[in-house]
């Protein structure tokens, strides 16, 4: 056989090799989120839920971690859209509560691939890791009339529900056939759907792989406990378990966003370097001006 045959079917095998390495390590979702035919277009929303052990390694984390990570991301074009805490568990399992969600929109997954491939972002890893008791991180796919830049309006109190399909059609089903009744339901008690995304796992343990995130909001707590306690909420989300697989219901609670740096002011220097230098005619008409008003007396210095 051709030694460069041989040559070149071994480099397609280590090729092959290194690609199913990286599907095993990355999972399918992740794969396809780089390779992504419009990665360097397509606008897209990052969701993150974070876990801290204690208030003081909260503290580290944004001290350590988010702020630099979110100057980088406004660097790149991306913002901190919500920020929420999600511990308050109405439905679910005890692991179903989390000390944050935050909602982060880049202008492309190119950008978003920039920010963790970066070197300055990777020195931060350290600190994070060190800080956190366990994450989940989802592509979120807004579906319609939601967008990519989510508003709370002037709403006070929020729920998140999170969805697993028991069946390929369970999400469309739901939306279909469920989702006007859960809104009769929220309008009823002042609430509203916020936001609503379909959701891809990039990086989750098997429990926490939901398929779509719904944001729901109140005018204050109190009109959301009335929402939580009434019993034909409780029978509408009982009429739709065979949907799902898992539908977890947690309170939520907007917390303050780090606020990226202010850029900062144009150079000196760069300013009057792009400053047009007078013409050669007006320099002209300057120096005759000048010429002539010397042989004039002097007026003072502080009139017009």
């Amino acid at each position: 056989m051709n030694r460069g045959l041989i040559g070149f079917l071994a480099f397609l095998g280590v090729l092959l090799v290194a690609f199913g390495v990286a599907a095993y390590v990355l999972g399918p979702n992740m794969l396809a989120f780089v390779f992504h035919g419009d990665r360097r277009t397509e606008p897209v929303v990052i969701v993150n839920l974070v876990d801290f052990p204690d208030a003081d390694h909260a503290q580290a984390f944004l001290r350590d971690y988010e702020t630099q990570a979110v100057a980088m991301i406004a660097a790149l074009g991306g913002k901190e859209l919500w920020k929420a805490s999600a511990s308050d568990v109405v439905r679910g399992q005890l692991h179903d509560a989390w000390s944050m969600l935050d909602l982060v929109a880049y202008p492309s997954r190119a950008a978003f691939i920039e920010l963790v491939t970066s070197s300055d972002y990777r020195a931060l890893l350290a600190a994070r890791d060190a800080a956190v008791s366990r994450t989940a991180m989802f592509e979120a796919t807004p579906v319609e009339p939601s967008q990519n830049a989510f508003d709370p309006l002037d709403t006070q109190a929020q729920a998140l529900r999170l969805l697993k399909g028991a069946h390929g059609d369970s999400i469309a089903t739901y939306d279909a056939k469920w989702s006007a009744e859960d809104a009769k339901m929220l309008e009823r008690h002042g609430g509203a759907l916020l936001w609503c995304a379909r959701l891809k796992p990039l990086s989750a343990d098997p429990e926490q792989r939901f398929d779509e995130l719904l944001i729901y909001g109140f005018g204050d707590a109190e009109q959301r406990d009335a929402w939580v306690a009434d019993a034909e909420r409780e029978t509408l989300q009982t009429l739709q378990r065979r949907l799902f697989r898992r539908d977890v219901l947690v309170l939520a609670d907007s917390l303050a966003m780090v606020q990226p740096p202010a850029p900062p002011p144009p150079d000196a220097e760069t300013a009057a370097g792009d400053s047009e230098p007078p013409s050669s005619d007006a320099t002209s008409e300057s120096n005759d001006g000048a010429a002539n008003g010397a042989d004039q007396p002097q007026g003072d210095s502080s009139a017009p």
